[in-house]
């Protein structure tokens, strides 16, 4: 059986190493630069392994949101490299800004020069579907349900009307990449929760947080109205359409429904050159529902 107290000294050695013993044991923070790292494996051993890291590599920068744990290659300059994860990838300094400040779980900057975001060597895999854009409706645009057949207007905004159409399209159901996604940029990024400063009085931090609420709450309530003038179109891969009585190998080809815009499948020995030019795409399979799913036409 291991001997607690010994191992308990291999600890106490590997802590003292490096820098380690400017942390108090009972709470605190560490300062200098990390020199050492120790494991501690499976029958107890402790081991030091000594990685001299770059001081120039700073973790947690001060003036940074103390909510948000910070590494940065200080003094870094656009191409260069900031992070290396061993085989897994590198970061590397960018600054052309960040992409759409809504809600996400990862936003990549992008390289000045050559407008690169991310640089794949392996494929790149998702769980939809579908390619698809963002396109502004047009004012008297109404609500768009997944997998409706929608047309595209002379100004290149979605419209539901026959008469004003001049392309057809159907929106997304499930993409598994969304271009377009400029729609918010004006609003800039969610406003944050305030950092108390040292020296505010409780009014003051009360006052502060309030005027973050409020902050907020105007932001969701523009960014929810921006998201309503705008929709996700396929233009590639597999999508559902709206229709019911399709058979695979059929083509979906838009036809006016009243003021509409509607869909009608046609088999391939009947459809005219004019129809062909219009379709939306041709049926694969038929989803559980009876809606037929196609591969969209590049128009």
């Amino acid at each position: 059986m291991t001997n607690f107290v010994e191992v308990l000294n291999q600890m106490w050695a590997a802590f003292v190493v490096g820098p380690y013993n400017a942390l108090s044991l009972a709470g605190g923070t560490m300062t200098g630069p990390l020199a050492s790292i120790s494991t501690i494996g499976a029958e107890g051993e402790v081991t030091s392994r000594h990685r001299l890291l770059s001081p120039k590599l700073h973790i947690g920068v001060v003036g940074a949101d103390p909510d948000i744990s910070v590494i940065a290659r200080i003094g870094s300059i656009e191409g260069a490299e900031v992070l290396a994860l061993a085989n897994v990838g590198s970061f590397f300094h960018g600054d052309g800004g960040l992409g759409n400040g809504l809600p996400t779980c990862l936003n990549i900057s992008r390289n000045g020069p050559t407008g690169r975001g991310v640089t794949s060597k392996g494929t790149f895999n998702g769980n939809g579907a579908d390619y698809a854009e963002y396109l502004i409706k047009g004012l008297l645009c109404g609500t768009i349900v997944p997998g409706q057949i929608i047309g595209i207007d002379a100004d290149g905004r979605l419209t539901d009307k026959w008469d004003l159409a001049i392309s057809f399209a159907v929106k997304s159901t499930n993409p598994c990449m969304v271009g377009g996604d400029t729609w918010a940029a004006h609003l800039g990024p969610r406003p944050i929760a305030p950092v108390r400063q040292d020296g505010d009085t409780d009014e003051q931090w009360v006052d502060a947080l309030a005027a973050a609420q409020v902050g907020q709450q105007v932001f969701d309530a523009e960014l929810e109205q921006a998201r309503r003038q705008v929709d996700r179109i396929a233009f590639a891969g597999q999508v559902p359409v709206n229709l019911q009585g399709a058979a695979p190998g059929q083509f979906i080809v838009p036809v006016q429904d009243g003021d509409g815009i509607g869909g009608l499948a046609i088999d391939e020995a009947d459809i005219t050159l004019r129809q062909y030019m219009r379709a939306l795409g041709r049926v694969i399979a038929i989803e559980d529902d009876g809606r037929a799913r196609i591969i969209v036409k590049v128009a």
